[in-house]
């Protein structure tokens, strides 16, 4: 396919494996963090199943952020770095879970953070750096993902005193990002 459909395609398939849960976490941290409200308040919009003109705003910035990062990537680079993307993804979600608290005293996510998979983080990482090597013969884009997860941990923290199912679906959803834009800064 020409550079612009694939870019399209791919900013929205890798959503239906999972019915769009990481873009719901997503969706609903844009509401809550960008509510101007106490944190138990934050905590209440992000439990809401209704999507709020935050989420939405939220959802439309981040699938136009992706887009135009994929259309932009060199032809030979898109089916890597959309792999190496996703995997990214995921090993920045383990690790954000690994890093903090549960923000709430009940909920789905709670079990996740009692379990801490650091073996998970661990096999993540060397996978990434494995794949990184072999496919580009570098091993740099995984690094502004390691940036930011421990920036995101501290944004969660300052906001609502933790990490939630939700808020660890945007960081998984912002880390595939990240990586996707090291695609275009590390050559």
């Amino acid at each position: 396919l020409p550079i612009l459909p694939a870019a399209a395609l791919m900013t929205v398939i890798p959503e239906l494996e999972n019915r769009g849960f990481h873009w719901d976490g997503l969706a609903d941290t844009g509401d809550g963090f960008f509510s101007s409200r106490s944190r138990d308040r934050i905590l209440e919009v992000m439990h809401d199943s209704r999507i709020g003109s935050m989420g939405v705003l939220v959802l439309i910035a981040y699938a136009l952020l992706k887009f135009s990062i994929l259309a932009s990537l060199p032809r030979e680079l898109f089916p890597v770095a959309c792999g190496f993307a996703a995997l990214a993804g995921r090993t920045c979600m383990t690790f954000s879970l690994c890093m903090g608290k549960y923000a709430r005293n009940e909920g789905l996510a709670k079990l996740f953070f009692e379990r801490r998979p650091w073996d998970g983080v661990l096999l993540g990482l060397i996978l990434c750096i494995v794949a990184d090597m072999l496919l580009t013969g570098k091993c740099f884009h995984l690094l502004p993902c390691l940036i930011f997860v421990p920036v995101w941990y501290l944004i969660c923290r300052n906001r609502i005193g933790g990490q939630t199912g939700d808020t660890l679906g945007a960081c998984m959803e912002l880390s595939t990002a990240a990586a996707l834009l090291s695609f275009l800064l590390i050559r």
